[in-house]
């Protein structure tokens, strides 16, 4: 099986730690984020993936090889000019639509679920597309997608609903008879299968978002070719890491992960209980700093001073912009 994971973004919510590593390479307690990735990826029985990069491209090659796990072939897809979501995508639709069906995630988060049901379904169904969706409290912070009981997709957070098509009762009429109506909701979180027959589909753009520009119009013509899974309950564990708070927490607090490269995290930096901190590697704290839940990268010198909830990170300290509620009640425990 084929995979890709989707990683040529600027990373402009996590600057300035971007200015020197493109996001996908950041260390969670040591541990870059692309490596994660990819080791969840093998856990899934995916052995070869593609990579897009655009941003500091030689820093995220290298660390993808550095950190590949075995049994991976890796291959990268350079994007001179962002090409979007979808443009990455489909500028590898010759590699991806070799598997059926290759599974796409992102690049920019922490993800543990086992894809056997999913794809169990996906196949049933002969679906062109199935996304990942979580029930998840933060779907009012990121929006939701609903899908009906036949797990279609009828809305994605405000901007698509399928009624929106003019037709005498407001629906997309199918040659199955016309389409239900949305019966619950989760968060998208980034995983998807995709059949080598969605690929015939792409509009003939370069640049452009695989949901709203290519998965999304199948819809006007097939209702119930993208379709999703909602995971329930503990079935999925997804961290996002697309914010300075987000990767600040990520460290402090990742979800745990059930392959093996998890025991690792234990490994690659120590954790100060008394101050909440991760301490990387090679690390020189000056005796008179005190320090307060910080997340400190591997070789850092640490002058005297307070450092409260923050990344210390090329030499400069750089604070978080808010601590989240449920973190702090957790480190209060």
């Amino acid at each position: 099986m084929r995979g890709m994971i989707v990683a040529a973004g600027l990373g402009s919510r996590l600057s300035p730690l971007t200015e020197f590593y493109p996001k996908p390479a950041l260390p969670i307690r040591g541990i870059p984020l692309i490596a994660h990735g990819l080791t969840y990826l093998k856990s899934q029985g995916v052995t070869e993936v593609v990579i897009n990069t655009h941003h500091l491209a030689e820093v995220l090659e290298r660390t993808a090889r550095e950190w590949c796990p075995k049994g991976i072939k890796l291959f990268f897809s350079h994007e001179d000019r962002l090409l979007g979501t979808g443009g990455g995508i489909g500028s590898n639709w010759d590699f991806l639509r070799e598997s059926k069906p290759a599974v796409v995630i992102g690049g920019d988060m922490l993800i543990d679920f086992d894809l056997k049901p999913m794809l169990h379904q996906h196949q049933n169904k002969e679906a062109l597309a199935t996304l990942l969706l979580k029930e998840d409290d933060r779907s009012l912070e990121f929006g939701s997608i609903g899908i009906d009981e036949l797990n279609c997709i009828r809305r994605v957070s405000q901007r698509f609903h399928v009624n929106d098509s003019t037709t005498d009762n407001g629906c997309i009429p199918s040659p199955k008879g016309l389409v239900s109506s949305e019966s619950q909701s989760g968060l998208y979180t980034w995983v998807n299968l995709i059949d080598p027959r969605a690929f015939d589909y792409l509009p003939k753009l370069q640049t452009f978002s695989h949901l709203d520009d290519w998965l999304l119009p199948i819809l006007h013509t097939s209702p119930s070719s993208i379709q999703a899974w909602l995971a329930q309950g503990t079935s999925c564990s997804w961290q996002p890491v697309g914010t300075i708070l987000e990767y600040w927490n990520a460290n402090l607090d990742p979800i745990k992960l059930s392959y093996s490269e998890q025991k690792q995290l234990q490994l690659k930096s120590t954790i100060d209980g008394k101050s909440q901190s991760i301490i990387g590697r090679n690390t020189i704290i000056s005796p008179h700093a005190t320090l307060d839940k910080m997340v400190i990268w591997d070789n850092e010198t640490v002058p005297a001073g307070n450092y409260q909830n923050g990344i210390f990170a090329f030499g400069k300290f750089h604070e978080t912009p808010s601590i989240p509620r449920e973190f702090r009640r957790r480190t209060n425990e």
